[in-house]
């Protein structure tokens, strides 16, 4: 072997001993991506730090944000670090994130990195009750209540979680006097009594809630009227980022024939400007990964009087967004 290679070779087998020794600058051991963990319960993870020249800064995990009081200056390495935390019960249901970051040595201007792993949160106790008012009342016809739709449930610990809406199921018995519309809208058509059954479909939880309508002295002349009727097409679509879209809301009608507004929203997803007319046309936004974008219609009409005015249950048009 001539000097060259011998100069060379001793420079790889110097260059390989570095990466050995020094290996990975932060490892997070156990537990695995996708680990379930239960609040109220604890867990244990093992992280493993490599280089001679940094400590961990900070680790989070599920419940807990900045939870060391002070940074893990040992110089042992490679240096491994073991901690059985519970899990608090307050913490979000659903998928959660175990963060370590380790600093270079500069406490204050130091080089930060670090690494992180999914975790899924599930309650550690079951689903006990949906929390919802006792009553609900309304004093005009086609008065319209999106506060009534429940999104939290209360747990065997105490805790009261948020859901989404779209898990829980409403039935009215009697949809003459109350009618439910596709995102949870309560509304008054005439006066009486009924009940709403409200199913939380992933637990089986039911609560039935008594309804009355009883229309106020001052807005007797909404006994006379009914309220419009919104419909939008498609109810669902396909797109990918940067397509044109186009809602069309002209299939909407007041059963009475009388003039009305209509009023376009986007709820989730990623916002973007949306004008008021029968149709709508816009640009799916861009999105790395696909995402749900829900637009609802719904129409308001002023009674003769000028005064009072009444307003549809919410359309909806489900649109899926991919890259």
């Amino acid at each position: 072997m001539n000097q060259l290679n011998k100069v060379v070779s001793l420079s790889m087998i110097l260059l390989l001993g570095v990466w050995v020794s020094h290996g990975e600058a932060l490892r997070i051991v156990e537990p695995k991506a996708g680990t379930v963990v239960k609040t109220g319960e604890t867990f244990t993870f093992v992280v493993e730090l490599g280089p001679e020249d940094s400590w961990v800064r900070f680790i989070n995990y599920p419940g807990c944000d900045d939870c060391l009081d002070h940074p893990i200056t040992d110089t042992t390495r490679p240096l491994q670090i073991k901690h059985t935390p519970t899990v608090p019960l307050e913490t979000d249901l659903g998928e959660n994130f175990l963060t370590v970051g380790i600093s270079d040595g500069d406490l204050d201007n130091g080089r930060l990195e670090n690494t992180e792993i999914p975790l899924i949160v599930i309650s550690g106790t079951p689903p006990v009750e949906i929390v919802q008012e006792p009553l609900a009342e309304f004093d005009r016809i086609g008065g319209v209540d999106v506060s009534l739709t429940p999104e939290e449930i209360r747990y065997g610990d105490g805790v009261v979680r948020e859901h989404p809406k779209s898990e829980f199921r409403y039935t009215s018995s009697d949809p003459e006097v109350v009618a439910i519309g596709p995102m949870g809208d309560w509304q008054a058509l005439k006066e009486g009594s009924a009940t709403v059954t409200i199913r939380h479909k992933p637990s089986g939880l039911e609560k039935e809630v008594p309804v009355t309508v009883k229309v106020h002295p001052l807005a007797r002349i909404t006994l006379k009227h009914k309220p419009p009727v919104a419909v939008i097409a498609p109810a669902t679509l396909t797109v990918k980022s940067g397509e044109k879209v186009t809602l069309d809301g002209q299939g909407s009608f007041d059963p009475e024939g009388m003039p009305f507004r209509y009023e376009w929203v986007w709820r989730g997803g990623p916002s973007f400007d949306i004008n008021n007319g029968p149709t709508v046309t816009f640009t799916a936004p861009d999105v790395s990964q696909p995402e749900e974008v829900v637009i609802t219609l719904q129409l308001h009409k002023y009674l003769p009087d000028n005064r009072h005015q009444m307003s549809s249950l919410r359309a909806v048009s489900r649109i899926r967004v991919e890259p």
